[in-house]
């Protein structure tokens, strides 16, 4: 398993955690528009909470695309761009609850689904089945209760395979 993070300090908590767990994760410092690994390295690519957080959404799939294996598979979850989405994965959490970081979200870089498709299919990834919606339903026993949904107006999951 390998991680990548822009952040230094990040990579070196990450590493130590990681030695302390006993887990065996090789960390790497790099973008995802610029990962540091030669290509076809991967069987899988997975981004969860990542793509809404990058400079170049586009050039970062044309990235994963690269590093991945003929047949290879990459998982994804991003948030669309709706006006339901600014309201809970912003205005409730940063305004109205005080939780997390303000501005950690920025509306501006959520990602429409056919903005996705299109980013998907300009890398040569094809689309495994369809987009499928997430809905956060709360904290059940310290651990995040969510549920699969058709809906996608907030929080979308995904899977795309590289050609052989």
């Amino acid at each position: 398993m390998t991680g990548v993070d822009p952040s230094t300090s990040l990579i070196a908590a990450a590493r130590r955690h990681a030695e302390q767990t006993g887990k065996q994760i090789d960390y790497s410092v790099g973008t995802a528009e610029s990962l540091p690994f030669p290509d076809a390295a991967f069987d899988i690519v997975t981004c969860v909470d990542v793509l809404e957080h990058v400079a170049d959404p586009a050039r970062s799939i044309s990235e994963i695309a690269r590093v991945l294996t003929p047949g290879g598979v990459f998982c994804f979850d991003t948030i669309n761009r709706t006006v339901r989405s600014r309201i809970v994965m912003i205005w409730i959490p940063e305004y109205l609850l005080a939780v997390g970081t303000k501005g950690v979200h920025l509306w501006k870089d959520f990602i429409t689904p056919g903005e996705l498709r299109g980013y998907l299919a300009d890398a040569g990834l094809a689309g495994e089945g369809s987009l499928r919606g997430l809905t956060i339903l709360g904290k059940r026993r310290g651990k995040l209760v969510i549920r699969e949904t058709g809906d996608l107006s907030c929080t979308y999951i995904g899977v795309a395979r590289k050609p052989h």
